[in-house]
């Protein structure tokens, strides 16, 4: 995730409200890994392109087939828990009466 950008900075699975795991495990793999062609297949998740020329639209991968699955779901629960404590900062700071210096684009600190 960077600038908001990935598949992180996308919507997030959802998780359990103990929020020790990721429910729904056969959603698509949130990278957006799919299947490729048979001699390809065990390498889905780890190649982007397929044959150079191949048109097929080829399935997503399962979250629950994917190879790196607990290392997938462990971002995910790492990135709630990032995002939770960002929010109680930010909480913080209003209580404090902090208000946006301007030099960020989506503040949320910014009055509407």
């Amino acid at each position: 995730m960077f600038r908001g950008k990935g598949w992180l900075a996308d919507r997030l699975p959802r998780i359990s409200k103990e929020r020790d795991r990721v429910l729904n495990a056969r959603s698509p793999c949130p990278r957006g890994c799919t299947w490729k062609h048979k001699l390809l297949h065990k390498d889905s998740c780890r190649i982007s392109e397929c044959y150079s020329g191949c048109n097929r639209l080829h399935k997503p991968i399962l979250r629950m087939e994917c190879p790196n699955r607990a290392v997938i779901e462990e971002l995910v629960l790492r990135e709630y828990e990032r995002q939770r404590i960002e929010s109680k900062i930010f909480d913080e700071l209003r209580k404090q009466g902090k208000i946006c210096c301007g030099s960020m684009k989506h503040c949320p600190l910014k009055s509407n």
